[in-house]
Formats: C-alpha cells, structure tokens, sequence
C-alpha cells in the first residue's frame, strides 16, 4: 500500500510540475494549479514516507497500507489534478509549435536549382544570349556564333572554330632606278592584310649626266650639279665652324705658366708648331694640355714674349700707338707690323667633338645666282675688291713675304672661285696696264683679280678715289668690267658717325652700278680692333663705333635688294665677337691692334665663301 502511494505521490508531483509549467504561458487561471497540488501532496506523501516507511515497513505495512494510502490518495491527487491539467495542456501546446522559423532559401543566382541553405530543389531556366563569331585572317583562327546565359555564363551552344585562311599572295613591282632617284627590286604582299611577304630593296640612283665640267645641270633630270671641294692650301680654307678637326688655329703667350683657351675644346693634339710651320713642338716638354687649355710649360722651347717686354712701361701722353691697362696703370704695350707679333704665335692643329655655339654667317647665294651662273658657264668675270689696309692684306704673311707665306683673304677667295670651277685668275696690278696670270686650275674660263685698298683710309676715302685726279676705281672698271664688287671699309671709321660710313659706303656701290649695271654687291663689315688698345692716335679707344655699322649695313643691303640689286653683307663684326668669347685679341692679331693674322686672314675668306656659295653646297 505505501509503494503504491509513493507512485500516486511522484505521479501527482510530476502532474504538477507540468501544470506549473504551463501556466507560465497562459493568462487564465494561472494561480489554480501551483496552490492545490503542490500544497496537499508534500503534507501527506513525501512528508510521511521518508520518515515512516523505512522503518514500519516490516511490521506494520501489510495492516496499515490498505487503510490510509487508499484514503489520501483519491482524495487530493486524483480530484484537482485531472481539474487544471486537462484545461491548460490544450490552450499551450498548440501555441509552441508554429514559432519554429521558415527557410528564406538563398541562391548563387537566377539560375541555380538547388537552395544553399535547405538543399530544397526548384525549377528555373537560362536566359540565352546569342555572341557574336568572328571571321577568320590570313594569319588567325576565327570561330562561329555561340549562345551563352547572360546570367551565369554558361555555355549552351559553344562555338566552332573556323581555320586561318592564309595570306594570298599578290606581286608589287618594282622601278628602275634614275639619276633623280633611287629604284626598287620586286616584291610580294598579300592582297587581303597588306602585309609585306617580300620586302623590296633599294637600287642605288644612277650618276648624273653632264656634258663636260662647264656643264652644272643633268641632261637627264636637270639637277644642278654640287661643287667638288679641292683642298686649298694645304686644307686651310676647310671649314673651321664645322666638322671635328682644326687646322693651323694661332696662340701666342704672355707668360711660362699661362693657360690659353682655343675655338674649342681639344678631344687630341695633333701637332703643334711655329707660326712658320717649320718647328714641331713636344707635348710634356713644351706645353701640356690641362682642363682642356693649351698650357706653356717652364723651359719650354715654344716663344714667350713675358710680360716685361709686352708692357712697356708707363704711358705718357699717350703719344705712341699702342697701350692697354695693366693693373690698372695705362702702359705703354708691345705692337708692330710685319712679323712683330706672329713671331710670337704658334699653330694649334686638333680633333674636338664640341659644336661651334656662336655666330654663323647666313649664306645668300640667292643674291649671287647670275655671278655663280656665270662661273658654272665658264664665262670670264671680275672680281673687284676695294677697302682699307685689311683688304690690302695686312698682316697676311704672304703680303709680306714672310714664311708660311699665305696669301691675303682677297686672294684666298679667289683662289677658292677658280679651284672649285675650273678657272685661272689673273690679277691686275696698280701699276701694269694688262693683268698677269698668276694661278691656274682649268680652262673653264678667267676670274680676274683687282685691289685697290689702300691701307689707312677710311670710307670718305674711298669716295674720293672715285673722283679724284687718278679716279683709280672708275679706270679698271672701264677696262676690265666688274661682275661681283667687294667693298670692306670701317675700321679706320671708329671715331665717325655710323649714318656717315654707310652713306659713304652707299656712294660707293651707287657710283660702282652707274660703271656696271649688273654687277653684284658684297660688303664686308669689319673686325672689331683690340678693346683694350688706346692710341692719341686713334683719340682715345681704337674701339669705336665699329660694332654699330653691322646693322645699319645690313639695313643698306636690305634697301638695295628690294631694288633689285644684288647685295648681302659678310658679318665679320659679328664673327670676330663671337671669336673673342674664346680667345684673346692677341691670338689672332697681325698687329695687336686691328690687323688680322693668317689664321684670322682665313676667317675672313671663309665668311665670304659662305655667304657667296655656302659651305653645305660645297661637297667636302
């Protein structure tokens, strides 16, 4: 009976447990449950059965179970239990189930069938999308038109590929070639790419035709032929402002010790020598070349005037020629004719990489067609050269018959014509009444060769000559003609108003075009003289007004040209500065004060041949 009590009693606390449990979740009667069965059932069964059964059990459970376990038992458990627990159960149970949370089902995309999440399979479907094929090349596959999903790319038609076609030959043909211009050999190219399969090469142009040297234009094309430079004098008309090698360029030092900058700077020395070219000196032993200056060595053999003799002494009155600043002192300073100074200079032949960055004389041959013209025929022309002492040919060391012995520029432009044409010169002396031929390179024809500069004149000198009691200029003129009139005055213009050395300048030409209308003009404007030089003189500065006649020259040729005159101006004030920003005066000089020396000499020769022809037309 106490067993069976003690079931009743668990299955009752058990019941209302459940009933506890439940009411948690329910708003009616909440209160019922917990208040009846937990209150009855812990007084009677649990209460009593720990205490009693352990120890009654063998005596006295079989008289007293059957008494009290059937009276308690119905009268709490089953009463109230079966009156909460059936009406709660069903309002709860039902509530619980439906919160459990649905699968929102998450995919790789439209077209995926099969849920990431829950596995649950759907159905869709591609969205097609045609790609378009490409044709085939010579050279590449093509392939045809394929469907893919525009959503997840797949391939539902894949495309076929269609083969490479090939290149399809077609010839390209060539041409002969001329004299006025290159051929080409065959070829091969595919006539749907154009791509060259053959290349074809370069046949080399033919020589021009011509009938014999006077000839200068192709019989076949009508090209005009270039002139063949020859070397003139031992190479020293080549041009010094361009190429890689100098020739013959003049120093001369002061003092042992002294560092001498050249045109540019020296890659090799090649050789250098006296003036005379007839000692070479050694290099280590006599000079040395240091930080790209040449540089006199002590005890060298090389001549150095030293500063004692090239300063004098002390300037008073300023009566003689010549004197400079020496530490701030004006001294009197070493100066001569003849040979005075070039005994002290040497010749400097070198190799250099540097480009020449100064003045370039523009050429004009365009002013100078009909004169040239003339020589490419082989006609007989006059070339008239008239100035002051530079023109005579002073300090050239041919003028004074002083070794090397190279002729003056006048002659050396001359020289030049009749070399690269073909001709003789004869040169018509002051004193002889027919010209004596001097030089002889062809007989394309004669250039005749007339000075009358005079040394010390200035440009109101040179009017003079022309109506004066010898009239000197018109006499030749008449005798001989004139095809192309030099005139080179200035120098001795440096105290003399710019507007008055052109106006006399312009006399001179006006009164050249009455003696011979076609005759074309070339003025050479002047070096500039030593800048330090001071002379009573010269009143004052030889320096002067030299450097302004340049442009107002260049304004008078300019005048002359709009008039159908032939004229350009050789700019030798502009090329004389541009060499005194590498070297000093005393280098080049002839007289330390406004004479040129030989190498100078051939600066003024090639300005001239290069605004007559220009260099770059000359084959070198």
């Amino acid at each position: 009976m106490k067993k069976f009590l003690k079931i009743m009693a668990l299955a009752l606390i058990i019941c209302m447990t459940l009933l506890a449990a439940i009411s948690c979740d329910n708003s009616s009667e909440p209160t019922e449950a917990p208040t009846s069965a937990p209150t009855e059932a812990p007084t009677s069964a649990p209460t009593d059965a720990p205490t009693s059964a352990p120890t009654e059990a063998p005596t006295s459970a079989p008289t007293e179970a059957p008494t009290s376990a059937p009276t308690e038992a119905p009268t709490s458990a089953p009463t109230e239990a079966p009156t909460s627990a059936p009406t709660e159960a069903p309002t709860s149970a039902p509530t619980e189930a439906p919160t459990e949370p649905e699968c929102t089902h998450a995919y790789d995309n439209a077209c995926d069938t099969d849920c990431n999440e829950c596995g649950e399979t759907r159905e869709t479907s591609h969205t097609p999308e045609t790609v378009n094929g490409r044709d085939a090349t010579c050279t590449e596959d093509g392939y045809t038109e394929s469907v893919v999903c525009s959503v997840c790319d797949a391939v539902i038609t894949p495309a076929d590929t269609v083969d490479a076609t090939g290149h399809t030959e077609e010839a390209v043909e060539g041409k002969d070639a001329t004299c006025a211009e290159a051929g080409l050999t065959d070829g091969v190219k595919c006539s749907v790419c154009d791509e060259v399969l053959t290349a074809q090469t370069e046949i080399p142009a033919l020589p021009h035709t011509y009938d014999g040297d006077k000839d200068r234009d192709c019989n076949v094309c009508g090209a005009e032929r270039k002139l063949e430079v020859v070397e003139v004098f031992d190479g020293i008309m080549q041009n010094m402002f361009d190429g890689n090698r100098m020739v013959y360029e003049t120093v001369m030092f002061i003092d042992y010790g002294q560092q001498k900058q050249l045109l540019y700077t020296p890659d090799e020395i090649i050789a250098v020598t006296s003036y005379d070219r007839t000692v070479t000196y050694v290099q280590g032993v006599d000079y040395d070349l240091i930080d790209g200056c040449l540089v006199l060595l002590e005890g060298s053999s090389i001549p150095c005037i030293t500063s004692d003799r090239y300063y004098g002494g002390p300037a008073t009155g300023m009566q003689d020629i010549c004197y400079t600043y020496r530490d701030g002192v004006l001294v009197s300073t070493y100066w001569g004719e003849n040979d005075s100074m070039t005994k002290w200079q040497i010749n400097v032949e070198y190799t250099h990489s540097e480009e020449w960055d100064g003045f370039v004389q523009q050429t004009m041959t365009e002013q100078y067609s009909d004169f040239l013209a003339k020589l490419e025929r082989g006609e007989d022309v006059t070339v008239f050269f008239y100035g002051d002492s530079i023109t005579v040919g002073a300090n050239a060391s041919g003028y004074f018959g002083t070794a090397p012995n190279q002729p003056p520029y006048t002659l050396l432009v001359v020289d030049s014509l009749a070399r690269l044409y073909g001709y003789s010169v004869e040169h018509a002396q002051w004193t002889s009444s027919a010209p004596r031929q001097i030089m002889n390179y062809g007989d394309n024809g004669t250039i005749t060769y007339i000075n009358t500069a005079v040394g010390g004149w200035s440009s109101a000198d040179g009017v003079s000559n022309y109506g004066g009691r010898n009239k000197k200029v018109n006499a030749y003129i008449e005798k001989y003609g004139c095809d192309l009139f030099i005139v080179a005055f200035g120098m001795n213009d440096g105290g003399v108003a710019v507007a008055d050395t052109v106006a006399n300048v312009k006399t001179m030409i006006d009164e050249t075009i009455a003696l011979a209308p076609d005759c074309a003009y070339l003025i050479v404007s002047t070096m500039v003289p030593n800048p330090d030089a001071y002379s009573s003189a010269a009143g004052g500065r030889w320096l002067g007004n030299q450097p302004l006649q340049e442009a107002a020259l260049l304004e008078l040729a300019k005048t002359y040209q709009s008039g159908g005159v032939s004229c350009a101006v050789a700019q030798m004030t502009s090329v004389s500065q541009a060499i005194l920003e590498h070297k000093d005066f005393v280098d080049y000089t002839g007289n330390n004060i406004n004479h040129p020396n030989d190498f100078f000499s051939r600066v003024y020769a090639q300005t001239i041949i290069q605004t007559l022809i220009g260099y770059e037309n000359i084959i070198g």
